[in-house]
């Protein structure tokens, strides 16, 4: 009984190159991944705030159909955030959030104060609010006539 053996034995293993190369690429992936993630996480943090805004002008809405009263969403700008009447719960937006709001020339008072007012039978005084991060933005438009909120990139 013969067994074949091969002249050169074969090496399970790897290169030194093989290894510098794979060493290489992984040190150019990991220092791509923070400025990758810093841009996802900021447009995130935008989104969320985009959807807050909206949530607190239907919770506004709903709560003028239900107590058949007129509620307003005051927007205060220089703080960056806005308060419901009669819930007297002031919401803030992230630092790095930029707050914008259009609305009733009625309904401003003074230069970092609007009201968006929704009324008993859904409508409102309509506006937007423009929410932007560096150059990146969202707005949330409130229709006058049914009172729909909404968000547009």
């Amino acid at each position: 009984m013969t067994t074949w053996m091969p002249s050169r034995p074969f090496c399970n293993g790897f290169t030194l190159v093989e290894l510098l190369v794979v060493l290489l690429i992984l040190t150019l992936v990991a220092s791509l991944v923070p400025a990758v993630m810093s841009g996802r996480i900021g447009g995130s943090e935008l989104k969320s705030s985009a959807r807050q805004v909206a949530a607190g002008l239907r919770l506004a809405r709903s709560e003028a159909i239900a107590g058949n009263r007129a509620v307003g969403v005051l927007f205060d700008v220089e703080r960056r955030g806005f308060e419901i009447e009669g819930l007297r719960d002031f919401r803030g937006l992230p630092g790095k959030v930029d707050l914008a709001v259009n609305t009733a020339q009625s309904e401003l008072t003074d230069d970092g104060h609007a009201y968006i007012r929704f009324f008993p039978d859904g409508s409102a005084t309509g506006g937007s609010v423009e929410l932007t991060r560096d150059d990146r933005g969202y707005v949330v438009k409130v229709d006058w006539l049914t009172g729909r909120v909404r968000i547009v990139e």
